[in-house]
């Protein structure tokens, strides 16, 4: 029978035991960090646990971490799992993506953010052209490169002189190629008067022809050009004769000449009336006049030719294109083209700038360069090649003579020229200068698909197979243990506090919970269980059970120490 005193003792112990479980709970959650720093109260030392063991913690959680769940067995099967694999093949391929869909800036825009001076760069192009330039000279001295030349270049003619130009050559260069012809083709159609401004800078810097070759090469030269006089007036009247280049002169040149004859001079009364003569006689019988002088230009050309069948008349031919020949070679061509009057090279750069403005002209130049290169493209080597070359021998492999010999030494006397040897150099110069200045684009467009697939395979299998072989030293070299410890010492109280709060929120709050409820039951448990002990003591010795009651509590009390500690890791059995 429950009596005042029994529940009002019910009543404390449910009070005591969830207040004492609750607060006991989150105190000691509280001490676990707090105080952050040694707080003195008289010779008692009050301190948080983990800031107070901070380094110990340190050195147990990276041992826990390195020796259980990071292992270098661990690590190292990870890199090499197939999960990584996936990872870093997707990884590869965003990677290349991103580079490949940038908009690169030229080479020498990309190497002058890199370089304090951009005009370093031109030097080194200098210096490099030179000691390119210097390198060919002495492989052109050394007889023993001249006979190996020979040699491969004889094998090489035998057994290619009838595959095609696209056979020999990979698809890539002739990509190349074509790509870098139409790039110049639209610069100069796209801004004409750059083009005339540069042909009129490039033509004013011309120097004397004789200086690029030797007595001997001039004296070869001047030969193979009397020789080859009548096979090239030959060419010239069956090009002339050709329907196309009638029409091309028909609506290009024939146009000019009408517009200088319109344009003649008209100062003072002679030149008006000479001016008007030719301009209203050339009006009433312009479709006549230029239908003859489509019919005469052939027409001359085979007239000369004949006539050169005569000695005397190629005696006299000859001298003139000595003296002809002496005088071009003798005068710089700059001083040459300088000396033409201001007025006549401003029209003959307007005569550009008119060219190279027309659509229709641009169109024509283009599909004469696509007939011409699909031309090229087809053709066999031996149409390039001369006649010796064309009907050498099978066995014709011998470096030391021969018509092949003749002509590497041609060649190899040519780049000893100091005059060609300085144009080598500059136009070497020139066309790195060029090519490091084109802006690179987009390298998507500049593969395309297919290139750009095999790309992403060469990169993902060379990263994959690097990693599969790096794997162990990889595993090695990440010091996990070393690396957690460094973190939890550099790590402040507060953020530790933080940290674990925001991991373990949940949890901690039901560890409140339960010591609430837990408190409860066990402060019923041990009040009931007392209870009943100290009656039964009383019942048998009164006024000996408060001492029953005593020595039990110390007796649990004692066993509570002793017995409710978390234990060692290294006691406890991981399995």
């Amino acid at each position: 029978m429950l009596t005042g005193t029994l529940v009002h003792e019910i009543v404390l112990a449910v009070i005591i035991g969830g207040l004492t479980g609750r607060l006991t709970d989150f105190g000691a959650v509280q001490l676990l960090f707090r105080p952050y720093k040694p707080l003195k109260i008289g010779s008692w030392t009050l301190h948080g646990v983990l800031p107070a063991r901070q380094d110990a913690l340190a050195r147990q959680v990276a041992n826990s971490i390195a020796d259980r769940l990071l292992s270098a067995d661990t690590l190292e099967a990870f890199i090499s799992s197939p999960e990584m694999a996936a990872k870093i093949r997707e990884n590869v391929r965003t990677e290349v993506d991103r580079l490949v869909d940038r908009e690169l800036p030229s080479i020498r825009d990309l190497l002058g953010e890199l370089l304090k001076d951009r005009s370093a760069l031109d030097e080194e192009l200098k210096v490099l052209s030179n000691w390119v330039g210097e390198y060919l000279a002495s492989l052109a001295n050394n007889p023993e490169m001249r006979s190996k030349s020979a040699t491969v270049l004889s094998r090489l003619v035998v057994e290619r002189r009838t595959m095609r130009v696209d056979e020999l050559l990979a698809p890539g260069i002739l990509e190349a190629i074509e790509r870098f012809m139409d790039s110049r083709l639209a610069a100069a159609f796209d801004d004409p008067e750059s083009s005339a401004a540069s042909t009129d800078r490039w033509l004013s810097r011309l120097g004397r022809p004789d200086s690029l070759l030797s007595p001997t090469a001039q004296t070869a030269m001047i030969l193979q050009v009397r020789e080859r006089i009548p096979e090239w007036l030959k060419a010239l009247e069956d090009t002339l004769r050709k329907p196309e280049t009638q029409a091309w002169l028909d609506r290009y040149i024939l146009d000019t000449v009408e517009g200088f004859i319109e344009d003649l001079p008209s100062q003072g009364f002679l030149g008006e009336l000479v001016g008007w003569f030719i301009r209203t006689t050339y009006r009433e019988n312009k479709p006549f006049y230029r239908k003859k002088l489509l019919e005469i230009l052939p027409g001359q050309v085979a007239n000369f030719r004949a006539n050169l069948q005569q000695p005397e008349a190629l005696a006299a031919f000859n001298r003139k294109l000595d003296l002809a020949l002496d005088e071009i070679l003798t005068i710089p061509m700059g001083d040459r083209y300088r000396s033409i009057p201001e007025a006549l090279r401003n029209d003959f750069q307007a005569l550009i700038v008119r060219v190279l403005s027309s659509d229709a002209t641009r169109t024509s130049f283009e599909q004469a360069f696509a007939r011409l290169f699909n031309r090229f493209k087809s053709a066999q080597l031996e149409e390039f090649l001369p006649s010796q070359l064309r009907e050498l021998p099978e066995g014709a492999q011998d470096g030391e003579s021969g018509p092949v010999r003749e002509i590497v030494d041609f060649g190899f006397d040519l780049l000893l020229e100091s005059g060609l040897q300085g144009q080598l150099q500059g136009m070497l110069t020139q066309g790195a200068s060029f090519l490091l200045s084109r802006p690179i684009g987009r390298l998507r467009d500049r593969l395309g698909a297919e290139r750009l697939s095999k790309l992403h395979g060469t990169i993902e299998t060379q990263v994959l197979a690097m990693a599969e072989r790096e794997a162990p030293r990889l595993a090695r070299l990440i010091d996990v243990r070393s690396l957690v410890e460094s973190r939890i010492r550099g790590a402040n109280a507060p953020g530790i506090e933080r940290m674990v709060k925001g991991l373990a929120r949940k949890e901690l709050n039901s560890i409140f919970t339960k010591g609430l409820y837990g408190g409860i039951v066990v402060s019923m448990v041990l009040t009931g269980t007392l209870l009943g002990l100290e009656f039964l003591v009383d019942r048998i010795r009164p006024g000996a059970g408060i001492g029953a009651v005593a020595a039990a509590g110390l007796a649990l009390m004692i066993l509570a120490a002793r017995r409710l500690r978390i234990p060692d890791p290294q006691d406890t059995n991981p399995t």
